[in-house]
């Protein structure tokens, strides 16, 4: 039972735009402003004609700024006319202390300072110092005029008489004046002494006056605040996500700076977009993450929406559009109080809040009108503005109603002198009749002014039209009414006049045969006739130059229900003030653009809604040109923003743009309204900072899973590449990795389109991470992966193939040792094998200190894995090599390990080693040890695996090297027949070596020196 439309209005004449934004610029959509003019309408003056319903912010910050500086001025003179208005009632001439004797000087003047001190300590700083000085230099003066007079009779007066008496009122007694009027030789230096003393003593008691009265002024002001914090707490329960329930800004707040006010006053680089991205906006595979440093105290924040996404992706089978959304703002409001106590904005917060609150009315109005909000056309775009208009209109009864209770809460009447209660003035009615009181002032509405500001407020309800309707209709013209009747038509049974925002899809889509968008013909009919009545009206302010106030009302009211212009622009109400917020400016302007349909017979299809998207793309270029400085004021806290952030790792000296105090909303916002998904969403997450990040990725997030299309959508161009959305996600889910690998997973998920980008992404948190087995699980003893988060997001399969494309990149940047550990998780065992004998290869003759750490270390991580899986009742490393034909692995693998062992004991220099060694490689069967070997063993040698043949001059060159200590040692310890066999059997195996290195073209295959260092142990043996 709400709205057929909204007229809002606020006070203050536009001045800075020719559009009429003028004074009206606000401070975003966050903030509770337009509370100033309910006192001001209450006390009766109609000057005060609509405060204004900011959308996150009070009134105009220029007006505040400009009062702010008026309120310092005046106060600075206020303060200095105190000060002087003390110590004015004589001049500083006869306050002054005259005086010709150094001695009685210096004492004046150590009083005096004394006195000064004393002063500026009160606050009297400014004139005590002038006083100091006035007094000096007219004692100077009277010192010099007095020099003739005879010092005898000066110094008998000056002991004549004491300084005077003062009384408690600070002027003179009775008998202090009549010694003042006998002066009978009195000198001169104790008359003005005793003025100057009277003049101190009153000094000080004024100020000390002054100082506990500002003192009570300040307590009671101090009172007050807690007193309007408390109030503001009570009234926003139960109603989070009220644009005007923000709080207002405290007078601390800053001035514009023309925050990341660039290129046309928009942001013209953001961060996020790093490498060739910036320039090549068509390949999603060149977004590079750009993680920000989430604040302290968002912890609260984070955890609340982590639990909403959990929800709907363990549910998107039977999610619907706005299930994400939903549930994100359910988790908000049942969390709210945890959010808020840990000292996250209230502006940044409700800025979100409201976020959500938009698209979720342009979603459902879109769908209740059967528009696909991904669509790439001009209807798309006038359904949009639809939902957006929806949005605001919800909004401000929302307003309406906390206003009106805020008056009831301090005690201020809301209804008008005149009017007396009646059953028409209870719920909606009552509360528009309350606040256009308070709003247009008393005298407006229930005298001159009539009907037409209630009717400018009011958001007409069919149900209160039939039943107790909120204003006489006979008093107006018969085409308003008309109008009016045909309007609450055609919201029928909907919540408001844009369309059900609360359908969802449950009921057939066909109000756009029957919405504004599509006007019948009676109704353009009498919407001309309207027209007619607006143009005249316009001429009546023209011609007369003391229209009353209600005149501007009537001009307001005709123009919203005619169309014929945007009541955010017409020149005639420029002077009203009626529109003074950026919401009321957006919503006069959208408003505006629904009556510029083009029910041209001529005309097909979405065309019609060309016109729509024109004024849309129009009112696009003004926010756009008015850039952030406009709508944000700069925080003075610490925290920069994205793109300051990146400049000050550069190491920039310049000034850093800061964290507006919205946290990128008031901007963000605007941009969204006119839907500017893609510039509004980039924005935010750079001048947001973490947090800006954090609710981008979010806000994005659900309106990709609502189906909506995440561009700048005018004059069709909603078929370009989304690019925003992974660019967020990755860099959202690459912030949140070093806290929680498996909650950053879940935002990567979100990209199951993005099918190339999701496994680049997911590989890339493995790489970073390092959290295996959080994300992948462990090996039991029976060779079978445990469930990890990948698992519930992908099949097995598929975890497999994005584990070994992990473990390529491991390998590519050097990092073998997670690769493996990867390959392990895999089950691709083939793999495994390849990397690990390739390693075992590579450092198998190690000799430099870092070659020999890494040779030990894939020895033990062979040694492990060969314990853990290769150990006897543990076939399944077996069956996969097998299943994929790759056994010759698994043996070049037991190969590569024992010729470590062999090398290891060719090291050792001692005869029991190199005996074991001769052994182990004769047990390996890779040298010839008679001529009939030769051919057999060339041939093995071609069969071996690549990696063993590219070091097997290694293994020749140390087996030479065993035979030659071994034939030493031998030879020395004596002569038998059985040492002289062994000897030859020593020879015979050399020479087949030489013979065999030849052959296998060793020099080729490691270096010239091997088989010249062979033939020289050779020849040794002889």
């Amino acid at each position: 039972m709400v709205s057929t439309h909204n007229w809002r209005a606020a006070a203050a004449s536009p001045s800075q735009h020719s559009t009429g934004f003028g004074t009206g610029r606000n401070d975003g959509f966050i903030g509770s402003g337009g509370r100033g003019g309910a006192t001001t309408a209450t006390t009766g003056g109609p000057a005060a004609v609509g405060t204004g319903t900011p959308f996150i912010g009070s009134a105009s910050k220029l007006t505040a700024k400009s009062n702010r500086q008026s309120r310092d001025s005046a106060e600075a003179s206020n303060s200095s006319t105190t000060a002087s208005g003390a110590l004015g009632e004589k001049s500083l001439l006869e306050l002054s202390v005259a005086s010709n004797f150094k001695t009685s000087t210096t004492t004046t003047f150590e009083s005096e300072a004394s006195a000064h001190r004393m002063l500026a300590r009160e606050g009297y700083g400014y004139d005590s110092a002038r006083l100091g000085q006035s007094t000096r230099e007219f004692e100077m003066r009277t010192s010099q005029s007095g020099s003739h007079a005879t010092s005898g009779g000066r110094m008998e007066e000056e002991k004549k008489d004491e300084l005077v008496p003062i009384n408690n009122d600070g002027g003179f007694d009775q008998a202090t004046y009549q010694a003042l009027t006998n002066l009978q030789g009195t000198s001169i230096k104790q008359i003005l002494n005793s003025h100057h003393e009277h003049c101190v003593n009153l000094a000080l008691r004024q100020s000390r006056q002054w100082i506990d009265n500002q003192s009570a002024k300040r307590l009671e002001a101090n009172m007050t605040k807690d007193w309007e914090a408390e109030r503001r707490r009570i009234l926003s329960q139960g109603v989070l996500g009220s644009r005007f329930l923000l709080g207002a800004r405290d007078d601390a707040s800053k001035a514009s700076g023309g925050l990341l006010q660039l290129e046309n006053g928009v942001a013209a680089s953001v961060p996020l977009l790093e490498g060739d991205i910036a320039e090549n906006r068509t390949n999603v595979k060149r977004i590079v993450p750009a993680p920000q440093l989430l604040p302290e105290n968002a912890g609260a924040l984070i955890r609340s929406q982590l639990i909403a996404m959990d929800s709907y992706l363990m549910n998107t089978a039977d999610a619907g559009p706005l299930s994400l959304m939903t549930a994100l703002q359910t988790r908000l409001k049942e969390d709210n109080a945890q959010i808020e106590a840990s000292g996250i904005s209230p502006a940044s917060l409700g800025g979100y809040t409201n976020a959500f609150l938009m698209l979720g009315s342009i979603v459902n109005c879109s769908n209740s009108l059967g528009v696909d909000s991904a669509a790439d056309d001009y209807k798309n775009t006038a359904a949009g503005v639809m939902g957006a208009c929806h949005f605001f209109a919800t909004q401000y009864v929302s307003h309406v109603k906390d206003n009106v209770r805020d008056a009831q809460l301090s005690g201020r009447g809301v209804v008008g002198a005149n009017s007396s209660p009646s059953p028409m003035m209870n719920g909606l009615a009552g509360d528009i009749c309350a606040y256009t009181s308070m709003m247009a002032g008393r005298d407006v509405t229930n005298g001159i002014g009539g009907v037409w500001p209630r009717l400018y407020y009011c958001e007409y309800s069919p149900r209160q039209r039939a039943n107790e309707p909120i204003e006489d209709l006979s008093l107006v013209d018969q085409a308003v009414s008309d109008l009016v009747d045909q309007l609450s038509q055609l919201q029928n049974d909907q919540l408001s006049l844009f369309a059900d925002s609360t359908n969802g899809g449950t009921r057939p889509a066909k109000q756009l045969d029957s919405s504004l968008l599509t006007p019948s013909v009676a109704m353009l009919q009498v919407r001309r006739q309207v027209g007619d009545l607006y143009e005249r009206t316009k001429a009546n302010i023209s011609d007369d130059a003391n229209n009353e106030s209600f005149i501007y009302y009537r001009a307001a009211c005709l123009a919203m229900l005619s169309g014929n212009e945007s009541i955010s622009e017409a020149p005639v109400l420029e002077s009203a003030g009626l529109v003074k917020t950026v919401e009321d400016y957006m919503f006069g302007s959208l408003w505006h653009s629904l009556h510029l349909v083009d029910a041209s017979p001529s005309l097909m299809g979405s065309n019609v809604f060309k016109p729509v998207a024109d004024a849309v793309a129009r009112l696009t270029s003004l926010v756009k040109e008015w850039g952030p400085g406009y709508f944000e004021e700069e925080d003075m806290s610490d925290n920069m923003s994205a793109s300051a952030a990146v400049t000050a790792v550069s190491g920039s000296n310049a000034n850093q743009p800061r964290i507006p105090s919205s946290g990128g909303w008031g901007y963000a916002l605007p941009l969204l309204a006119t839907q500017q998904y893609s510039t509004a969403l980039a924005y935010l997450a750079d001048a947001g900072g973490g947090l800006g990040l954090l609710q981008a990725a979010h806000v994005g997030a659900a309106m990709y899973a609502a189906g909506m299309g995440i561009t700048d959508g005018q004059d069709g161009q909603r078929s370009r590449p989304q690019l925003i959305l992974p660019m967020l996600l990755a860099s959202y889910s690459a912030s949140l990795q070093s806290a929680d690998a498996g909650a950053a997973l879940k935002y990567l998920v979100l990209l199951k389109g993005e099918t190339s980008f999701l496994d680049d992404q997911v590989q890339r948190l493995l790489h970073e991470t390092r959290q295996f087995e959080l994300l992948a699980g462990k090996i039991d003893p029976h060779g079978t992966r445990s469930q990890g988060a990948l698992d519930a997001f992908f099949p097995r399969s598929q975890v497999s193939s994005l584990l070994v494309s992990t473990a390529n990149m491991a390998v590519r940047v050097g990092k073998p040792a997670d690769a493996a550990e990867l390959l392990v998780l895999s089950g691709r065992f083939s793999a495994l094998f390849t990397l690990m004998n390739r390693e075992l290869a590579t450092y198998l003759n190690a000799s430099s200190p870092e070659d020999e750490s890494k040779r030990q270390f894939w020895f033990n991580a062979a040694q492990k894995f060969h314990a853990m899986h290769l150990t006897e009742g543990r076939s399944y490393v077996q069956t996969s090599l097998s299943n994929e034909g790759q056994m010759e692995l698994g043996n070049t693998f037991q190969l590569l390990m024992n010729l470590i062992v062999f090398v290891d004991r060719c090291r050792q220099g001692n005869l029991e080693d190199w005996k074991n060694a001769l052994v182990l490689i004769d047990g390996l069967d890779l040298l010839p040890r008679t001529d009939g070997d030769m051919t057999v063993k060339v041939n093995a040698f071609h069969s071996l695996d690549t990696c063993v043949r590219q070091v097997f001059h290694h293994v020749v060159l140390s087996t030479m090297e065993t035979l030659c200590h071994l034939y030493r040692a031998l030879r020395n310890g004596g002569e038998t027949a059985t040492v002289d066999q062994t000897l030859h059997d020593y020879r015979t195996r050399a020479r087949l070596l030489v013979t065999f290195s030849r052959l296998l073209n060793l020099p080729g295959v490691g270096d010239g020196d091997t088989l010249l260092r062979i033939s020289q142990l050779e020849k040794n043996m002889m």
